[in-house]
């Protein structure tokens, strides 16, 4: 499971003559949202309701950045896998 810590919307950016360059925009995670998800993290709330996976272990939790966008990257041989590599 990712609880998201901070989310870059990569498609924000700007179209000149020598390509597109990407300027991600950046939300933080609420402080309060942030403190819950690690407190929920550390009692098991979060992954107590979760299967264990094939090897048994129970889920794990990841506090991370993710990257948002408005279209499914289905293929990393497209032009939008290459940007979001930028941010």
């Amino acid at each position: 499971m990712v609880v998201a810590t901070k989310a870059y919307s990569y498609h924000s950016g700007i179209d000149e003559t020598n390509g597109f360059r990407v300027r991600p925009q950046v939300w933080e995670a609420p402080h309060e949202l942030d403190q819950l998800a690690h407190h929920l993290a550390r009692t098991g709330v979060l992954t107590g309701s979760l299967r264990h996976g094939a090897d048994g272990g129970r889920p794990q939790v990841q506090f991370r950045a993710i990257a948002a966008g408005e279209v499914v990257l289905n293929s990393r041989n497209t032009r939008c896998p290459a940007a979001a590599s930028e941010l």
